[in-house]
Order: structure tokens, then sequence, then C-alpha cells
């Protein structure tokens, strides 16, 4: 189900985007509608730098130096976009390999290994909270830093994966991804007010329209 070209859609980023339970996942669905109208939210560098901030992923006064310098350097700028978008889709190609309990393939697993090597390089371990964890070196505060972190994130969520209920969402135009953390394990939509909503309305119309025609 890869969208090669999805239309690009001006976006402004809510708390109901963030659905996945992972900022990783997220960062995937900033593409919305793939299994039906795919719409790519991440409209230019400074909506990449909008996401980061509130996904969490970098602190907000980060983001807003990042997005000054995009616009001193704006060819800068589109290339590390169209590397964020080119690991957003490595990514979607990995994630629902995995869903379908598949193994990703061996080109793909290189070129994230790729990604997971220039970002290390511009971290350095820190303790944070109690734990020890990769922290982007101020002096690499530069428009790769949201892939570069993005790219360390996407490695520990893969590590992880096996004790995880990854899924996609049932609904029509979305295919969202989604960390099923519910008790029982049985979710299907990324989020029951959007997607479950418009799929009890659809069954509930479809019910009423058999029945008429019973009738």
């Amino acid at each position: 189900m890869n969208v090669i070209s999805p239309v690009i859609e001006l976006h402004a980023f809510r708390g109901k985007d963030f659905v996945g339970g992972d900022v990783v996942v997220d960062f995937v669905n900033t593409v919305a509608g793939r299994n039906g109208r795919p719409r790519d939210w991440l409209a230019g560098f400074e909506a990449l730098a909008d996401w980061a901030a509130q996904s969490g992923l970098l602190p907000k006064h980060r983001c807003e130096r990042l997005k000054k310098l995009s616009r001193q350097s704006p060819l800068d700028a589109e290339s590390a976009l169209g590397s964020a978008r080119e690991l957003r889709e490595l990514l979607f190609r990995v994630l629902t390999l995995v869903v379908n309990d598949r193994n990703p393939s061996p080109g793909d697993l290189d070129h994230l290994h790729a990604y997971w090597s220039r970002g290390i390089g511009k971290h350095a371990l820190r303790r944070v909270g109690g734990s020890i964890q990769p922290v982007l070196l101020d002096s690499s505060t530069t428009l790769d830093g949201i892939v570069n972190t993005l790219a360390i994130r996407a490695v520990d969520l893969l590590r992880g994966l096996s004790t995880m209920r990854l899924r996609m969402c049932a609904g029509p135009n979305c295919a969202w991804l989604f960390i099923d953390s519910s008790k029982a394990g049985r979710r299907r939509w990324c989020d029951m007010a959007t997607c479950g909503n418009d799929a009890k309305a659809k069954r509930h119309y479809l019910s009423k329209k058999k029945q008429t025609t019973d009738d």
C-alpha cells in the first residue's frame, strides 16, 4: 500500500493527530488517507519543524531555531524535508511489513541503518530523567536534526516491536498505524472518536438501508 505522490496539503497539527502511541509512528502518520485520498501534511520544512515541536520530538525553542535557519537556507531546508519524507516512506514500508508479520527487505534495513549511523554521529550520551539516552548536540542543530533524531528513535522502536501490538487502522481513507495498548488488544481504529464512529455510522446506514429494502 505504498503511496508515491500524496497531495501536499496545508495542515495545522492538533492533539488528535498524535494517536500512534509513539513519536515515530506519529511521524509516519503525517501522510493521512493512504488507503483512500492520500494527503501529505509536511507541506514544507516549517510544517516539519512544527510537527517536531508538537510531537515532543525536539524542544520548541530548538524547532523555532530550525525554522529560522530554514528561511536563511531554503535550498538546504528543501533537501532536509526531502530526507524526512524519504525516511517516513522507508519507515512506513518497514512497519507495515511488521504489521503483517513479514520481514523487511535487506535493502530497506541497510537504508535505515545509514540514516541511523548518521544520526548517532550527531548525538551524545547523556543522563536524562535517571536513564542514559542519546541527546542531539547543540552544535548539531542543523536542518537535518529532526531526521537524525527520528532515525535513532525509529531503531529504538523497532527493537521493542516484538512486545508491542502494532496495528493499522481499519477505517476508510485512513490506514494510520498505531500501537494498541488496550487491555483486550482488540482495538481496530486509530481513534474511536473519528474512524471508529465513522465506521459505526456506516454500518448503521447500511443496516437501515437493508432493512428498508427487505420491507
